[in-house]
């Protein structure tokens, strides 16, 4: 009987001391931003590359992206208002986005570019006109 009350006291203070059996919350979800960007040729606001001399790159402005090499940043071409202006880009080509840790651009240290690859698929180059938009959609983990 002796050892049964050891034994019982033991379980009790092991249960006491245990962690709890509750569920971990689930893991949260990274910030996510979802936006239009606009190319701006001309003015204070311009955004494309300054070292592209076909004016393809457009440097992306996100407050997840800037300075965050690790981001997740996904675009489209969004064809909405602008798909009847004249000065688009007839043809929208495949686009990629890098980031430029190294200011390739000149004006775009530790930003994100986004740059349409048509101009060299066709000649002579088409740079953007500014009428371009893009949906971009960033995670940052």
């Amino acid at each position: 009987m002796k050892t049964y009350s050891v034994l019982t006291s033991i379980l009790s203070l092991v249960v006491l001391v245990s962690p709890s059996l509750e569920a971990a919350p689930p893991p949260k979800s990274p910030p996510v931003s979802a936006y239009i960007h606009a190319v701006v040729t001309t003015g204070a606001n311009a955004n494309l590359c300054q070292n592209d001399l076909t004016g393809s790159s457009t440097v992306l402005n996100n407050a997840l992206a800037n300075g965050n090499a690790n981001a997740v940043v996904v675009a489209t071409w969004n064809t909405g208002n602008t798909s009847g202006t004249p000065t688009r880009i007839t043809v929208p080509g495949p686009i990629y986005v890098f980031y430029d840790g190294a200011n390739t651009c000149g004006n775009a240290a530790n930003r994100w570019v986004l740059v349409n690859t048509q101009p060299w698929l066709t000649t002579p180059a088409v740079g953007f006109t500014g009428s371009e938009l893009f949906n971009v959609v960033v995670a940052a983990p």
